[in-house]
């Protein structure tokens, strides 16, 4: 079971929640480089998920850099959450994915353990 958790994991975008202070670098709309500090949220092999307090252009190159870590990307989309802020996907380049031997964000939690979690508990 723990095996198809695993495998049905990698098909989700963004497998592990996490929460880890980095630093966004990106051009604002009038092509000027801008530095935002962000929180990042969730994080996979391709994209991952930051909070902001501002939006992003869609479509920006942003470079994520936390603790020694750098992701190029482009955001992708965003949401805005009124008391929280704007939660960026960044679709990461190919030749800049993330792994767990790259770097492990701080409070990593991966998805599929809460299904895993969730399994034992009704076998139970």
């Amino acid at each position: 079971m723990v095996h198809a958790l695993h495998s049905s994991m990698q098909s989700i975008p963004h497998p592990y929640l996490c929460s880890e202070l980095a630093v966004l670098t990106t051009q604002n709309r009038y092509g000027d480089s801008q530095t935002l500090t962000a929180n990042l949220e969730k994080v996979g092999e391709r994209s991952v998920v930051v909070l902001t307090d501002a939006p992003l252009i869609r479509g920006a190159q942003v470079l994520v850099e936390t603790r020694g870590c750098r992701l190029d990307g482009r955001v992708k989309s965003w949401d805005y959450e009124p008391v929280l802020g704007y939660f960026t996907e960044v679709q990461l380049n190919p030749e800049s994915p993330w792994s767990k031997e790259y770097f492990t964000p701080q409070h990593l939690f991966a998805l599929w353990s809460l299904g895993a979690a969730s399994q034992s508990r009704t076998a139970a």
